[in-house]
């Protein structure tokens, strides 16, 4: 059962507390096996800690042989036509520049003309 517990904190803390921070998940655990370790059985703990660990193995798969994954859509956009050759126009590479170009723009007109 500590075996258990160890692997399930060491599972914890790859996924969810070092990527942000969140020690929720940790204190659950550790909480809950302090105040009665056994309310929780064995067979319940182990399938937890084969999901926690296929959930660590899919997201390290995705990341190696698909970055593109965790790209914005205008990153994928512009890496897809990077990818045959093209460009994206600089007005449509990314929307918010372009709104901001577009707010300066009308700010200077308003000037000029008051």
């Amino acid at each position: 059962m500590q075996n258990l517990y160890r692997s399930l904190l060491k599972q914890l803390t790859r996924q969810y507390e070092s990527k942000n921070g969140n020690r929720i998940w940790r204190s659950i655990l550790s909480l809950n096996f302090r105040q009665n370790p056994s309310n929780l059985s064995l067979k319940d703990g182990e399938n937890i800690l084969h999901y926690l660990q296929g959930a660590g193995e899919y997201n390290r798969l995705m990341a190696l042989y698909w970055p593109e994954s965790s790209l914005s859509e205008s990153e994928k956009i512009s890496k897809t036509a990077n990818r045959v050759g093209l460009s994206v126009p600089s007005d449509l590479s990314l929307g918010e520049e372009s709104n901001q170009q577009d707010t300066i723009i009308s700010n200077k007109k308003n000037v000029a003309s008051g």
